[in-house]
């Protein structure tokens, strides 16, 4: 096939996968509400987790021209998170991230070992981009389900506003956290925060490695 029909073939591979992570997303969210949903945890990579996501975007990333800057420190414990759920969780970050991030715009991705609210020990990541922002008013909202962040972008969003009602769901879950700041126009940071257990305090390391 020519550039034109690869081109097309793509779009068309990336529509399908989007349809598909909505009716995972709304299927989710329904079972948690509903009482019945389980997690299937394992000793997890947060590290390889991201990469694979980031590897997943290469293709939207480059086509946007949007800087990526990655920042994993070396060294991080192992963690017991439900993979596959996790995967979905970046994979709806970065997809908000990108579509709402204006050509050749800048994203940023941070993963260091660090302290949640409770002082216990945790990974946190920092999922962040240059687009429209959200006003501080809609904030506290964006995670509800059928809520739309970025809405004042100028850009064609689509979606049917349940991929942070997922996120939300899937990491508070697991006993974290994602908190969200947003300045218009300036930056808007999504951080999540995974309790890493003690018992994994001595494989945390200094240094960073760029992805």
């Amino acid at each position: 096939i020519n550039q034109e029909q690869a081109t097309y073939l793509m779009s068309a591979i990336e529509s399908c996968g989007e349809v598909v992570n909505m009716i995972d997303n709304l299927l989710d969210v329904h079972k948690y509400e509903a009482g019945k949903l389980s997690f299937k945890q394992s000793n997890c990579s947060i590290a390889a987790i991201l990469v694979t996501v980031l590897d997943r975007f290469k293709g939207s990333i480059n086509q946007s021209e949007l800087k990526l800057q990655v920042q994993i420190e070396e060294g991080l414990p192992t963690v017991l998170l439900d993979k596959n759920r996790m995967i979905r969780v970046f994979g709806n970050l970065m997809t908000n991230a990108i579509k709402f991030t204006p050509h050749g715009g800048n994203l940023n991705i941070e993963c260091r070992s660090g302290v949640s609210e409770k002082s216990k020990l945790a990974i946190i990541i920092h999922v962040s981009d240059n687009g429209t922002g959200i006003p501080p008013s809609e904030v506290p909202t964006i995670f509800d389900r059928f809520v739309q962040g970025h809405p004042h972008s100028r850009r064609t969003s689509g979606g049917c506003g349940l991929g942070l009602a997922f996120c939300k769901m899937a990491v508070e879950g697991q006993g974290g956290s994602i908190p969200a700041t947003s300045t218009l126009g300036v930056v808007t940071t999504f951080t999540i925060v995974i309790p890493a257990g003690d018992t994994n305090a001595v494989l945390f390391g200094g240094g960073k490695k760029v992805y």
